[in-house]
């Protein structure tokens, strides 16, 4: 017998249905933590690689925007159209500082701190050609175009090229975070899957034991109920193979069919020691009867006897009170015979003394 066989109905109500329950919480402990990666995932993408992309984007655009109207600067004449250019390109560059201000904070690696730290340097550089050519450019020399299109637009490609490695970067760590959420929310379908399963057919095998368990016994329990109630006490005991309840309900039937087949047979020895003891009674009866019989007759002998008896009875009577008359006389008598006697002592006594007088008498 296993121990969960002699558990009792609720433990094993207990462990079938806290286990579900105890499988169901792991699931959903385990469901929120992946959950918790994917989100985490989506919103390090969300807050910080796509903000990152995006604001990297807006320095390269701002930065190819204050290149354009530097460009326009060479081609123009001296005069308004450069003074409107300079006034663009300065308005670009503060839009270049803001954007860059507001991308500082969302370096989260040493590696992209790097690449804008290096990108920083080459725009630097960048800049201090940019002036020196403007400073050409507004003196209507063509050194300045020279130098735009030699050595600064080098120092601008090299500044273009950093800040695209760093795009690369946060594109890198996008696709990484995606991938980090496709593989929790895969691993996730797998657990939750086999967890629910898992959980599903133990919940199965556990109500169907336990169902089984009490189904069978109940059954056989009623088997054994309809023999009693056929008035069958010889019927074989429960086999016993639980000990909760039910179980212990099946041992209480075997004992109560055991106890009334006892019962049964105590009762049948006793109608049986009755039945004999009837036999003798009634035999005892049949000569009591005789014997009655008899001694009716005998009363009637007896009845006649006493009749005889009561006249010898009377006649004695009569014979009694006569024999009293003679007992008072021969009474009478006796107390004379008595005194005579006496006197007749004293007289024996005086003579003997008389004797022995003469015998002294005669020595």
């Amino acid at each position: 017998m296993t121990t969960f066989s002699k558990m009792k109905i609720a433990p094993k109500l207990g462990l079938g249905f806290g286990s579900v329950l105890t499988l169901m919480a792991i699931l959903g402990v385990f469901s929120l933590m992946q959950l918790s990666k994917i989100n985490g995932s989506t919103v390090d993408i969300a807050t910080n690689w796509l903000p990152s992309i995006k604001t990297l984007g807006e320095i390269r655009f701002i930065m190819s925007t204050e290149r354009r109207y530097e460009l326009y600067h060479y081609m123009r004449t001296k005069g308004k159209d450069q003074a409107g250019d300079e006034a663009n390109m300065s308005k670009q560059k503060g839009l270049l500082a803001e954007a860059m201000k507001k991308y500082e904070p969302m370096i989260n690696s040493p590696e992209e701190r790097k690449l804008y730290n290096e990108f920083r340097g080459l725009w630097d550089k960048r800049l201090e050609l940019e002036q020196k050519a403007l400073q050409f450019s507004r003196e209507n020399k063509t050194e300045g175009r020279d130098i735009a299109l030699s050595t600064e637009r080098e120092a601008f490609n090299a500044a273009a090229d950093k800040l695209q490695e760093d795009v690369e970067l946060n594109n890198k760590g996008a696709a990484d975070s995606t991938k980090t959420a496709v593989e929790a929310f895969s691993t996730s379908r797998f657990w939750v899957v086999g967890i629910l399963i898992g959980g599903v057919s133990f919940a199965f095998v556990i109500a169907f034991t336990l169902a089984r368990s009490i189904s069978s016994s109940a059954i056989k329990m009623l088997a054994v109920i309809q023999e009693i109630a056929d008035k069958n006490l010889t019927v074989k005991d429960l086999e016993i193979t639980s000990g909760d309840e039910v179980g212990q309900a099946g041992i209480a039937l075997n004992l109560m069919k055991n106890n009334l087949h006892e019962m049964v047979r105590s009762i049948r020895g006793t109608a049986e020691q009755v039945a004999a003891s009837s036999e003798e009674l009634s035999a005892t009866s049949q000569q009591i009867t005789a014997n009655s019989e008899e001694t009716t007759a005998q009363a009637h002998v007896v009845s006649e006897a006493g009749g005889q008896v009561n006249t010898n009875l009377q006649t004695l009577s009569s014979g009694a009170e006569e024999m009293n008359s003679t007992i008072s006389e021969i009474a009478k008598n006796a107390t004379a015979a008595a005194r005579v006697a006496g006197e007749a002592v004293k007289a024996a006594e005086a003579a003997k003394a008389a004797n022995q007088t003469v015998a002294r008498l005669g020595e």
